[in-house]
């Protein structure tokens, strides 16, 4: 029990009866569970995406959309506009997956020169120049 195991039965005799209850409470137990981890991700959720303000279908599909994408571990390309909140939907993934406790770098790509910007992210191979060092250990998530 203390290894996490749910229940224990005794045997010899095998009671089915004993067998038959011990299922139907540990499917019980597992529909709470369930439960239970499906409000954590609705309460983190809509912690996390109180900073992103508004009512409207369309923010809520947003909201929907972010939490859906956080799940994963697909790299997330966001584009938009200057001032439509890219930082703050990149910030919003992070916080809601599984590597937020991993830090988070916000980067400004368009104040950074393209080859520079590739370097820093993706590192080049190894001998193509004097000092040329191979990329990071990381998996870059294009902002």
């Amino acid at each position: 029990m203390r290894a996490g195991a749910f229940d224990y039965l005794l045997s010899p005799p095998l009671d089915f009866t004993e067998v038959e209850r011990t299922y139907i409470l540990l499917g019980r137990e597992r529909q709470q569970q369930q439960e239970r981890q499906r409000i954590q991700d609705q309460l983190t959720a809509a912690s996390a995406g109180s900073r992103l303000v508004g009512i409207s279908e369309p923010v809520q599909n947003l909201r929907r959309l972010i939490a859906k994408a956080a799940r994963t571990k697909a790299p997330a390309l966001i584009v938009g506009e200057t001032g439509t909140g890219k930082e703050l939907i990149a910030r919003l993934l992070h916080e809601l997956s599984p590597r937020s406790s991993a830090p988070f770098m916000a980067i400004n790509c368009n104040a950074l020169p393209a080859t520079l910007l590739e370097s820093e992210l993706f590192g080049y191979k190894k001998g193509t120049f004097t000092g040329a060092r191979p990329g990071p250990r990381w998996t870059p998530v294009r902002v």
